[in-house]
């Protein structure tokens, strides 16, 4: 068996990186705020343990948690167990900020902080694309393990630039996702049956097609939110974020606040523990005002 890999949080994303990191030869220890997710992991050969326990014996950790505090938490709990050489390795959705104020907490400590989120659905395993912010050493040796779960990891520069890509791609998601929703409800509006148009551009070569667009369709024809890939209240944090990066950065950015409102409105109006598709049932109710 290879070395030990620490992995805190158990959800959707962290589960599915401990099952690909089991399957391929590597001990796992994890640890989760809520048990069943510990139990889940363990079911397959995880090794429940605490964050220090974690901190303490594992080389390389990796994280994978719901927000920024949550991510900040967890590093302030390792800095004070982890040894100089160690690696942690964020693959949350957060931002730039975040990961450099953990990188100048865990200086002192000579352990590695690199930001690695992810960019794929959970489904998708095995073909997501990380992209890597912070020292190119530790990146090195990380990549071999993050390759258990991923098909390409590419360093992209400091600490925060792999959050910054990865906030810059979610910004997008979620205007493609309001736009999807937007041109169903059109449908329904001008008369055209919106599985027709679906099903019509969905298996056309138009050059609107995305992946994003064929997921997001399907389940609003399907009218089948309850079961989430990506909740709208996700989606919301990622987009806020993105929205905060930009303004940091000088620029107020008209499209994606529009979208950062609507998915305002829409989470608070109910729909936020649903699918991101379910926008959609937010407009419904918008358009019939």
């Amino acid at each position: 068996m290879k070395k030990k890999i620490g992995v805190i949080g158990a959800g959707r994303m962290g589960y599915f990186m401990i099952e690909h990191l089991i399957k391929n030869d590597y001990g796992v220890c994890v640890y989760d705020v809520f048990q069943p997710a510990v139990d889940r992991a363990a079911a397959i050969g995880a090794e429940p343990s605490s964050v220090e326990q974690i901190g303490s014996s594992c080389g390389i950790i990796l994280l994978s948690l719901p927000k920024p505090q949550h991510v900040r938490d967890v590093v302030g709990q390792l800095a004070s167990v982890l040894p100089a050489g160690s690696i942690v390795a964020d693959t949350s959705t957060v931002d730039p900020g975040t990961s450099q104020q953990n990188a100048e907490l865990l200086k002192d400590t000579g352990a590695a902080y690199i930001d690695a989120p992810i960019l794929g659905l959970p489904h998708s395993v095995g073909e997501w694309i990380m992209p890597l912010g912070g020292d190119s050493a530790a990146a090195e040796q990380l990549i071999p393990v993050l390759m258990s779960f991923c098909s390409k990891v590419v360093p992209v520069g400091g600490v925060g630039c792999g959050n910054a890509v990865k906030l810059l791609n979610n910004t997008m998601f979620a205007v493609i996702n309001a736009i999807s929703a937007e041109v169903m409800q059109m449908a329904d509006k001008i008369g055209v049956d919106k599985s027709v148009f679906y099903d019509t551009v969905a298996h056309s070569k138009a050059a609107t097609v995305s992946g994003l667009f064929k997921e997001v369709g399907k389940r609003i024809c399907e009218e089948r939110y309850d079961e989430p890939t990506f909740t709208l209240d996700l989606l919301l944090k990622d987009v806020n974020l993105g929205v905060q990066m930009a303004r940091a950065a000088g620029m107020n950015p008209v499209i994606a606040s529009t979208v950062l409102g609507l998915n305002e409105n829409a989470c608070l109006t109910g729909f936020g523990a649903g699918d991101c598709s379910g926008i959609y049932r937010y407009m419904d109710r918008l358009y019939k005002e």
